[in-house]
């Protein structure tokens, strides 16, 4: 090793060791757990500047930067807050996003994609714990060529993901790294590890299993707000009718891969191809759960990317493929809304078949249950609005109205 890399890397060394000191107080001081994050993540944000002790612009740090992780959970642990722990690696995950946008670089994720694996594998949680090891893959996959051989064996053996997975995931990642380098930026939706889980789950449904086997049902995954508003932006800027119909159905796709045993397919042709259906999502946890009976085992989304709102032909064509497949549920991703929806009470007396009342129709006549997305809701989302939450209150509004209530009337 050259005489200026030994150097940097006893600097880097001693830098750790200064913010560890520096933490370490921290938790000795009977500070409430919030108290302990927000102090935590002060700490640390302050040296991700570029050069400074935790860089992580910079591959020479990856290690130490990864075992000062390790350090901030143990502190964590010692008190009984692996979930504060969680919060502030899922916290510093953003920030880490947030600097691949502004800056356009590429950031080495990993390193907090692989502490949270082992966060969630230490608190029994495995669907978690497996969903971040994917993300510590794909943030290998994007920046080298290949897997590292502790990442392939923690896939491989702790997760039983067969070799061809692997390798299915390993053909996505180099496939993403491609574009990116070619593009040239670090901002667009491939530039980021959940681009990578996304596309892998949903081309190779036979590993979902595997996801939904250990998962607890009732947690959502945190959304990656960076990654949504890059695929946000290609829902907005795309083209021609191809480019926006596939920027929404990706959009679709990685929210309902937030609600944990959800595994979408997608452009699913029927056997004598009479229709296609854009997304099929199907609940693959086994065990009888609240989304089962919320939205049954399987339900439909179909995309418009449109300019304008869709108007009846369109969505009673999808609630007749809902009846055709015995579908009781069904999201209609619609940016722009749907005819009629916001039209008043005397408007829709006169406009009986709008498609707004037509979906009131089937559910009063069928039981069927559609429910619409707009791109005021996808707003929603961004800001921190709940996909799940948002689709039960949808879901609710049409069975039995919406809740008018107000503590102060």
């Amino acid at each position: 090793m050259a005489n200026t890399e030994v150097s940097q890397v006893t600097r880097t060394d001693e830098k750790i060791e200064e913010l560890k000191r520096k933490i370490t107080p921290v938790f000795e001081k009977g500070f409430g757990a919030e108290r302990l994050r927000e102090t935590c993540f002060i700490y640390i944000v302050q040296e991700l500047t570029e050069g400074a002790a935790l860089d992580p612009r910079d591959s020479g740090r990856i290690l130490r930067i990864s075992e000062f992780y390790r350090f901030v959970h143990n502190c964590f642990s010692q008190k009984r807050l692996e979930e504060v722990a969680v919060r502030l690696f899922i916290q510093m995950w953003e920030v880490y996003q947030s600097i691949q946008r502004d800056e356009n670089v590429l950031v080495y994720g990993d390193v907090i994609a692989g502490n949270l694996s082992d966060t969630y594998e230490i608190r029994g949680d495995f669907g978690a714990a497996m969903r971040w090891a994917l993300s510590l893959a794909a943030c290998e996959l994007l920046r080298e060529r290949d897997l590292s051989s502790s990442v392939r064996s923690r896939l491989l053996e702790w997760y039983e993901l067969p070799e061809n997975a692997l390798e299915y995931l390993r053909n996505i990642g180099l496939y993403n790294r491609k574009l990116v380098i070619e593009a040239d930026n670090w901002v667009i939706p491939e530039a980021f590890a959940e681009d990578v889980i996304t596309k892998f789950l949903a081309a190779h449904q036979e590993y979902g299993m595997l996801f939904a086997r250990h998962t607890p049902v009732f947690n959502e995954f945190p959304l990656s707000t960076v990654y949504f508003e890059s695929l946000l932006n290609r829902v907005q800027s795309a083209q021609s009718a191809a480019e926006k119909g596939k920027a929404l159905e990706d959009l679709a796709t990685y929210l309902t891969l937030l609600i944990p045993g959800w595994i979408p397919r997608r452009n699913v042709k029927t056997v004598y191809n009479e229709f296609e259906s854009d997304i099929i999502v199907s609940n693959l946890v086994q065990a009888g759960n609240l989304n089962a009976e919320l939205f049954g085992r399987n339900f439909l989304i179909e995309c418009k990317n449109w300019n304008v709102p869709v108007g009846v032909p369109e969505v009673g064509y999808f609630l007749y493929r809902m009846r055709l497949t015995h579908t009781s549920f069904g999201i209609l991703f619609a940016a722009n809304g749907i005819t009629g929806e916001n039209q008043t009470k005397e408007d829709q007396m006169k406009v009986r078949k709008a498609a707004e009342s037509m979906r009131h129709r089937a559910f009063n006549e069928d039981g069927i249950v559609c429910i619409v997305i707009t791109s005021d809701d996808l707003d929603q989302i961004q800001a921190g609005q709940s996909f799940w939450a948002m689709i039960v209150e949808k879901a609710r509004a049409i069975q039995y109205g919406e809740n008018k209530y107000k503590p102060h009337n």
